[in-house]
This record gives C-alpha cells, sequence and structure tokens, in this order.
C-alpha cells in the first residue's frame, strides 16, 4: 500500500478538501474497513461543511431562561457542575436542578445529548 492517502471531504459531489495521511515512505497497514472508515468520515465532514452556510432556527417552542442559557454555555465548555456553581456564584445542587431542567426542555437523556441538541437547534455556536 502507499506511504500517502488521500481522504476526499465531499457532499452532493462538491469537493470541500481532503484529509491527506502521509507515512513519510513507510507502508500504510490498513484493512480495507478501515480505508471505508476513513472515507465515511471524509462524507460526514462534507455534509457538516455543507451545513455551515445554513441558518438553523430556534425552535418557536423551547424557551430557555437566561441562567439556563448561561448554564448550557457552560455545559458545552465541559465545566462540571461544582465548577459552573462557583462561577455563578449557585450551589452545585442548584446547577443540578437547572441541568436536570435542560435535559427536559430539551429531551436529553444525559449532558452530552443536551449540548449536542442545543448545537441541533441553534442554541449554540
Amino acid at each position: 500500500m502507499s506511504s500517502i492517502i488521500f481522504i476526499p471531504i465531499i457532499h452532493d459531489d462538491q469537493l470541500f478538501g481532503w484529509l491527506t495521511f502521509d507515512q513519510l515512505g513507510e507502508e500504510f497497514d490498513c484493512t480495507k474497513d478501515q480505508l471505508q472508515l476513513l472515507e465515511q468520515v471524509g462524507k460526514r465532514l462534507g455534509l457538516f461543511l455543507s451545513r455551515k452556510g445554513e441558518k438553523v432556527e430556534n425552535s418557536s417552542e423551547l424557551h430557555l431562561t437566561e441562567r439556563e442559557a448561561m448554564i448550557l454555555g457552560l455545559l458545552a465548555e465541559g465545566y462540571d457542575n461544582k465548577k459552573i456553581g462557583s462561577l455563578l456564584f449557585l450551589s452545585e445542587h442548584t446547577v443540578r436542578d437547572y441541568v436536570s431542567s435542560l435535559m427536559t426542555k430539551l429531551k436529553a437523556k444525559n449532558r452530552t445529548q443536551v449540548v449536542a441538541s442545543a448545537f441541533r437547534l441553534g442554541l449554540l455556536k
């Protein structure tokens, strides 16, 4: 196998770029499945980039309080409840309640799904 692999970043016949893996003269030892996985990565990146220019509208049914929006932003930054509480001068238990409220509003099962849903809905950028 070659020492360089090019993976196109593509969506609907539009080329956004490519990923280049260079072994600097050493042969790659990839299976067919691994190469297909890399191809899927290129297609998913292409799909993401094709949506980059689209305007995502907020759900009209979803209303976050100012405090929920602040906590959502800190969740997206990866802070835990204790750190969020210290930053916002709230108890860890109060933050837990806000996170629970966000989970309910965004129909999420965990903190990661809260952040993912918020990105999809355009609540986070």
